[in-house]
């Protein structure tokens, strides 16, 4: 181990940063030098990659750190000694970090919730001139068509403050690194980043540095990719069309649900076999990731499996609502049965964590001979029921 690198300065970190943030660093300085990526010369960046990987190498590793980090003290003995004899941060400039902190998760809060004007008017006065707020947020819009913020941290980076008592020079800029969690809408999944935002001193107030350079480049960047929604989402539709199952649930999609109500469409009007449908829903008291509300769903569909007879039929309807035909059953058997699923559903969700996450809109109805009716009258009272105020079971005989 080489006694003349600082490996907390060759990462930017401090001699106590936890390991997230010694992570976020070493992924931040990775994009900055890499050598495909890095404006500097071949050479150099492969150096300075070279020193950067040693660093993350051992302060990654909690045995190595630790042997490290004494050897780190005896080679840096004089920092150490200073370190000791004083707080990191003089109280004027925990308050400063504060302060600075405060804005920038204001600003990640803003973007989350979509409130683009409130972000824009975080930005230092320079951004403002530079990037105007409708190309702001053409831009920021851009971004949450392919991802969308899912959550955050925010952790103070490596600050040098420069006046030794404790106030802070015009233009001082303070570090922080940002760690996020978002859902990627073209891979279907979450993902991790980390990265570098700095807060500059105007005036009193503190603005946020916006960091980058060619906005048009980006949202040009950001639309072509969701092009690539567009056309997975058109590919998915397809082999839907061609598909009689829901690739989430394993259960009847819409057409394959269709088709099975055709049929027994068929064997009334034949053999007079009357039978109902049910329409039951999962809805959500509030906004949830993507993760958490295909979870549910699958959930919930595992349990209409298990609870249903082995001659109904279950179909994903649409997104969170399922359809449920009960052969041999009439209008009162369909509304008794759904009561009893309703109040199953409601009961397997209350003895865990999600028990005021959802509730579960439903409505029943018998087939009288025609199919689009008796579709579009389900519809009709399980919008209904959505909108009750207790999510009651509804029918042509009113609510249950």
């Amino acid at each position: 181990m080489p006694n003349s690198q600082d490996y907390y300065r060759t990462l930017q970190v401090h001699p106590q940063a936890e390991s997230d943030v010694i992570e976020a660093a070493y992924k931040r300085l990775a994009k900055k030098y890499h050598p495909d990526i890095s404006e500097l010369e071949m050479s150099l960046a492969q150096e300075q990659m070279q020193l950067i990987n040693q660093a993350y190498e051992v302060l990654k590793d909690n045995k190595k750190r630790i042997k490290y980090h004494s050897q780190w003290q005896r080679n840096f003995a004089k920092v150490s000694t200073e370190s000791a004899q004083k707080p990191t941060q003089s109280p004027q400039q925990t308050l400063h970090t504060f302060e600075a902190m405060t804005l920038v998760k204001n600003y990640f809060e803003h973007l989350q919730n979509r409130q683009y004007q409130k972000a824009y008017s975080l930005l230092t006065k320079a951004d403002q001139q530079r990037v105007s707020l409708t190309l702001f947020k053409r831009w920021q819009m851009a971004v949450s068509q392919i991802f969308a913020l899912q959550n955050f941290t925010v952790q103070p980076g490596l600050n040098d403050f420069q006046e030794s008592n404790g106030s802070v020079k015009a233009n001082q800029l303070i570090r922080f690194v940002v760690m996020t969690v978002d859902y990627n809408a073209i891979m279907d999944r979450l993902e991790h980043d980390a990265f570098e935002k700095k807060v500059q001193k105007e005036g009193r107030d503190w603005a946020l540095v916006l960091g980058v350079n060619d906005v048009i480049k980006i949202i040009d960047h950001y639309e072509e990719l969701a092009k690539l929604i567009h056309t997975k989402n058109t590919m998915k539709t397809y082999v839907d069309s061609y598909s009689k199952h829901d690739g989430m649930t394993g259960l009847l999609n819409k057409k394959g649900f269709l088709d099975e109500l055709e049929r027994e469409s068929m064997r009334f009007n034949r053999y007079n076999r009357r039978f109902c449908i049910v329409m039951i829903g999962i809805g959500f008291n509030k906004t949830y990731s993507t993760e958490l509300v295909e979870d549910l769903t699958q959930r919930t569909s595992e349990l209409l499996k298990r609870r249903l007879r082995k001659i109904d039929s279950i179909g994903r309807w649409r997104d969170q609502t399922f359809a449920i035909l009960m052969p041999e059953t009439d209008l009162r058997g369909g509304l008794l049965a759904a009561q009893k699923l309703k109040r199953y559903m409601e009961s397997e969700f209350s003895t865990s964590k999600d028990t005021n996450l959802v509730y579960f809109p439903a409505a029943v109805d018998a087939f009288s001979g025609d199919l689009a009716m008796v579709i579009d009258r389900l519809s009709y009272l399980f919008e209904a029921s959505k909108k009750h105020k207790s999510h009651a079971i509804q029918s042509m005989r009113g609510t249950v």
